[in-house]
């Protein structure tokens, strides 16, 4: 969710502060007195975070006289406006915060005042308006105020976000931002979640960072055309919504000239049709990207070939951007979708039926391997198994052609992940035989039930008495075993046999129930219950 601008760094020093008044230094006098009132307004300026910040200003305006002039006085801590804060401190907000730019915020979830009243109050000051946020489940609400910024105008404006309730952007009529014409020239930060806006008369340029979620209405042209007019665009977050692809021979001239972004840095597209990708990744030059996330579909051939193909323009930016990377992490989620992510990077790749295909996954992972530029088993991978059905030959895959050095397995409901746990016990039956996750170095599961679970004692035996038996080399020794209760309902009483059994199996290894360290049998006496 998009942020107001923060204050910036010398607002203790500009014109929307009050000319301070000097008190004389006591020596006897409270520490706290002896502050210059400078100094105080840079503590009082910490309230701004506070949660219930209105009540907070109010009280500390009571501690003292001396308290009371300087909030009283300062501008800039009155300018965040919002509905939830009622009609009678928006009122005295508004009055206090003089002529300093405002942070404008209406959820109707948690308004406590009318609507009407709100932006009447606010309406009258929209001159000096520095963000705007409307959370809302009415599209009558989004035309109103809509309306207001287009017949008034809002110059001051450097941030939007406008939100409505999920699917709403589905039945609602299309909004025109700005009335049809130019966005004001400061506006920096654009977001659009689950609202329907018309394309055709969006004239956005000059953006820092566009977030668009679950949006009905935007062409892929559209895109391309504000980031043409953005150059120094800082963050693209795109998710989930139709971008039709139009046929306009003018535009294709256009789209193939490269588009240079030299200040992006974080780049998100998540589950976008994927002529509208193949249409941008190609076309745009990101140098000094930080951070890459990617959610697609890959049932068909032609998303499969979006990580080869069309992510290929990117290879250079990409490499340079993992080529510190130092681990992974592989999430494989209800068997039909599974996650990628390093430092910096995060790919998601689904398909629209389980199972989730073993040359899907090894496809990803092969432009993985070469967009780093070196092994993935070079690198350590946390695989994460959660609440999925994997076959086998996943984690034989796994222990083939990566490191996996943690392993978890979190099963809540339906799933039959303990039926992994007897696989990890043995060495594959397949050639070349190895054990499965040789490198493992930490275990978590909620695999416990009331009477632990026998598998898990049987799997931990057989791995720590295996030796280089028939030229099988033997597993790694467990660095951590993390357990929790997988039950219904809560675990009243701890397995202090069970607990006690992996402790003396898994020699060396520190066992941890429920997030906390267990050292040996008495320290379980601390742990009697679990909430």
């Amino acid at each position: 969710m998009s942020t107001s601008p923060p204050l910036p760094e010398n607002a203790l020093h500009d014109q929307h502060l009050p000319s301070l008044p000097r008190y004389e230094t006591k020596d006897h006098g409270i520490p706290i007195d002896r502050l210059p009132p400078e100094l105080m307004l840079g503590i009082f300026r910490c309230t701004r975070k506070m949660e219930r910040r209105p009540r907070d200003l109010v009280r500390l305006m009571l501690v003292c006289k001396r308290w009371y002039t300087l909030l009283d006085g300062t501008p800039f801590l009155w300018t965040s406006i919002d509905a939830s804060d009622g009609e009678a401190f928006v009122s005295k907000a508004l009055q206090r915060a003089k002529d300093a730019p405002l942070e404008i915020r209406f959820q109707a979830r948690t308004a406590s005042m009318k609507r009407e009243t709100f932006f009447t109050l606010v309406g009258e000051h929209i001159g000096r308006w520095r963000s705007f946020n409307v959370l809302t489940d009415d599209p009558g609400l989004l035309e109103l105020v809509l309306g207001d910024l287009e017949r008034k105008g809002a110059p001051a404006l450097e941030a939007i976000l406008l939100q409505g309730a999920y699917g709403m952007e589905q039945y609602m009529r299309k909004l025109v931002l700005f009335g049809g014409h130019s966005a004001p020239m400061g506006l920096k930060d654009l977001t659009l979640r689950h609202v329907a806006i018309n394309s055709e008369n969006l004239h956005l340029q000059g953006l820092k960072s566009l977030t668009l979620d679950e949006i009905s209405g935007i062409t892929s042209e559209v895109i391309v055309d504000i980031l043409r007019s953005s150059p120094h665009i800082e963050v693209l977050r795109l998710s989930c919504f139709e971008a039709p692809v139009k046929q306009d021979p003018q535009h294709a001239d256009r789209v193939h000239h490269k588009i240079l972004l030299p200040r992006l840095t974080h780049l998100s597209v998540d589950f976008l049709p994927i002529p509208f990708l193949v249409q941008l990744f190609p076309y745009i030059e990101v140098p000094c990207l930080r951070k890459f996330g990617l959610c697609c579909d890959l049932q068909d051939r032609l998303a499969s070939q979006l990580l080869s193909i069309e992510l290929r323009a990117q290879v250079f930016t990409l490499a340079s951007m993992t080529s510190d990377i130092k681990a992974l992490t592989a999430t494989l989620d209800s068997g039909v979708c599974y996650t990628i992510e390093g430092e910096g990077l995060d790919v998601l790749v689904s398909m629209d039926v389980a199972p989730l295909s073993i040359d899907r996954i090894q496809e990803c992972f092969n432009w993985l391997s070469k967009t780093i530029g070196r092994p993935l088993s070079d690198i350590p991978l946390a695989l994460d198994l959660d609440n999925c059905d994997p076959d086998p030959s996943y984690l034989e895959w796994f222990s083939r052609h990566a490191n996996v050095t943690k392993l978890s397995l979190l099963q809540y409901n339906g799933a039959e992940l303990e039926l992994i746990i007897p696989f990890l016990a043995q060495p594959t039956s397949s050639i070349p035989v190895t054990w499965l996750l040789p490198g493992l170095e930490i275990l978590e599961t909620t695999l416990v039930g009331y009477d632990g679970n026998p598998d898990i004692l049987k799997m931990l035996e057989r791995r720590y008495a295996s030796g280089d038996d028939a030229g099988v080399r033997p597993p790694k020794p467990l660095r951590e075993i993390r357990l929790s209760f997988g039950g219904k309902g809560s675990l009243s009483h701890l397995n202090r046999s069970f607990l006690q059994n992996v402790v003396c199996i898994a020699e060396g290894a520190d066992v941890y129930w429920e997030g906390q360290k267990w050292v040996d049998a008495a320290a379980v006496s601390d742990l009697d219950t679990v909430s």
